[in-house]
């Protein structure tokens, strides 16, 4: 028994000095992990007022190209891609976000709105790893969480946001890559 227990003792002290290491790097000091929630919290409450005041999706000539499509997998139908344009990665997001958040264009900017705070999560990862000052970081959060761009992309249904995701998240990887190249990586 009392093998067992040194056992699950060594086990549990090895998990907590785990996380304590990933927090440690996720946020080496308290002021990093305040500016960061400082910064997401304004981007936060900004969207949170801009979906109070427009709870609806603004109308845009290309948006019948996305809805339409998922309307159509929605009822069962099979995905035809479009002759002119490449929508399946948008439409198959449209179509995620209404299974999950309802039938009507609220669920779609509500999930593009979402998508917009993860990208300032990755600005900010980004700018901590290039710039290592949580000020810098801060501000440049802010500054991508304020655009006026951003915000009317996440109320219009267009892949914007998704691609501006989708773009983050590459470059956050391939930073984290080139800080910590593998073995067989020889540059």
């Amino acid at each position: 028994m009392s093998r067992l227990s040194d056992t699950l003792m060594a086990t549990m002290n090895r998990a907590f000095t785990f996380l304590r290491t990933v927090r440690s790097q996720a946020f080496p000091s308290r002021l990093h992990l305040r500016l960061c929630l400082i910064a997401l919290g304004i981007g936060i409450l900004v969207r949170m007022l801009f979906l109070i005041d427009f709870p609806f999706a603004f109308g845009h000539p290309d948006t019948s190209q996305y809805t339409i499509p998922a309307a159509r997998i929605l009822h069962g139908q099979p995905f035809i891609p479009d002759i002119i344009r490449v929508v399946g990665t948008y439409v198959y997001f449209v179509v995620l976000s209404l299974k999950l958040f309802g039938p009507n264009s609220l669920s779609i900017i509500v999930a593009q709105s979402l998508l917009g705070i993860m990208s300032g999560i990755l600005v900010w990862k980004l700018l901590i790893g290039l710039a290592r000052n949580p000020i810098l970081a801060a501000i440049g959060t802010l500054l991508f969480l304020l655009l006026p761009r951003e915000l009317f992309y996440e109320h219009i249904v267009l892949g914007e946001s998704l691609y501006v995701f989708i773009i983050l998240a590459f470059c956050y990887l391939s930073f984290k890559l080139w800080r910590r190249p593998s073995w067989s990586v020889s540059l």
